[in-house]
Order: C-alpha cells, then sequence, then structure tokens
C-alpha cells in the first residue's frame, strides 16, 4: 500500500509537474502528424497544476485506493481523458494534447516513486 501524504507535498508534486514541457501534437504541412514539446503557458500551468494535484488528491484518498490496483488505474485514466479535453481547449484548432506522454507517464513515475508503508 502507497504511504498516505500531506497535502503539501502533493501540491509541490503537482507543481513540479507543472514546470515541465507538454507533448502537443500538431498536424504538419505534409498531412503527417508530429509530437512537439513545448513550455505550457502561464494559464496551461494552472490546469496541469490543478489536474495533477486533484489526482494525487484522489490517490492518496483511503486505504483502498492507496492498495488497489483497479482503483488506481481508474482514476489514471479518468484524469488522462480529462487532462486531454481540459488542454485541447487552450491549443490551435489544428494541435491537440498527447495526454498519455504529458500526464500519465509522469503520475505512473509520481506512483512509482512514492513510498510504501
Amino acid at each position: 500500500m502507497r504511504k498516505w501524504k500531506h497535502e503539501q507535498e502533493l501540491k509541490e508534486m503537482a507543481m513540479e509537474a507543472a514546470q515541465k514541457d507538454i507533448c502537443i501534437i500538431v498536424e504538419g504541412q505534409d498531412g503527417r502528424e508530429q509530437e512537439v514539446y513545448r513550455r505550457p503557458t502561464k494559464k496551461q500551468k494552472e490546469m496541469i497544476y490543478n489536474l495533477f494535484f486533484g489526482t494525487l488528491l484522489g490517490l492518496n484518498w483511503g486505504e483502498d485506493v492507496r492498495s488497489g490496483r483497479k482503483e488506481t488505474q481508474a482514476i489514471l485514466d479518468a484524469q488522462e481523458f480529462t487532462y486531454d479535453c481540459i488542454m485541447n481547449t487552450t491549443l490551435k484548432e489544428d494541435e491537440r494534447v498527447q495526454g498519455y506522454i504529458s500526464f500519465y507517464l509522469p503520475v505512473k513515475s509520481m506512483l512509482e516513486n512514492w513510498e510504501e508503508e
């Protein structure tokens, strides 16, 4: 079971995640899609922080979630979808966010480094 974390520690983890580049899928002139990494805008950083913080709060909530693989996966999947939906509203029409790379994998990495009880 993952160790319970204080809210301040979760906020710090979310703040660190919000500073990282995001992966955007852009359609090139040749019609092919390519991944582009760039710094999030101030507005995007605020959104990313809130999405990560909410996810970390959910993953920290109760023994069932901290020990349950299915519960953890359900939170990750729902939040990746939410990340995509929200972040895409901040992009140009020919761009879309790559939530698996920008959100899901970083949260999985956080979980791998989360201390066990």
